[in-house]
């Protein structure tokens, strides 16, 4: 009588195996190929289920310890006391303490630029605002100016009329003796 095979989606294959998912999906197409897993489409969602075959995954990876994690430290070495494991603990947490408060200092600092940066920002837009309101005035004061030199002609000035004729009087007369000195 043939045996029934027994799946298991990934979460259970990593539980049983002790290997990571990633591990475990590394060897995917080989145990697809070999007729070790399969996958499921997941109706309504798109996608498929990877199922692995139970006395498979036994066989090939042994016994469900976990797979250590690399670069993981080992916390509990020969001749190490729970005490210094908790000490080492407790001075790591004092460090990532310490490089906490360092962050929240310079997050500190970065928002006082960012204030400062602001205010000399509100400071230039109030310059800018005085130099076009001045600016304003001094054109509305040439303005004025234009008109009132355009209302009043030269005609209705006696004084200015006088001294061209004067000028014009004594640029004759030199100009009639330099003649009579030349010819």
């Amino acid at each position: 009588m043939k045996q029934q095979l027994e799946w298991v989606d990934i979460a259970e294959a990593t539980l049983l195996t002790g290997k990571s998912d990633s591990t475990l999906r590394r060897v995917l197409p080989e145990l697809e190929r070999e007729g070790y897993a399969k996958r499921v489409p997941i109706s309504g969602k798109g996608g498929a289920k990877v199922l692995f075959n139970r006395s498979y995954l036994l066989r090939r990876f042994g016994s469900s310890q976990p797979e250590r994690v690399k670069g993981a430290p080992k916390l509990a070495q020969e001749g190490t006391t729970v005490a210094e494991v908790v000490d080492m603990i407790q001075k790591q947490l004092e460090a990532k303490d310490r490089q906490i408060m360092a962050l929240q200092r310079d997050g500190e600092a970065k928002s006082r630029q960012i204030e400062e940066a602001q205010a000399q920002a509100a400071q230039l837009v109030e310059n800018l605002r005085q130099a076009q309101a001045l600016n304003a005035a001094l054109q509305t004061k040439i303005l004025t100016i234009g008109e009132v030199s355009e209302a009043r002609p030269l005609a209705s000035n006696p004084g200015q009329w006088y001294w061209v004729g004067v000028a014009v009087l004594l640029s004759l007369i030199g100009g009639l003796a330099l003649w009579l000195l030349l010819g």
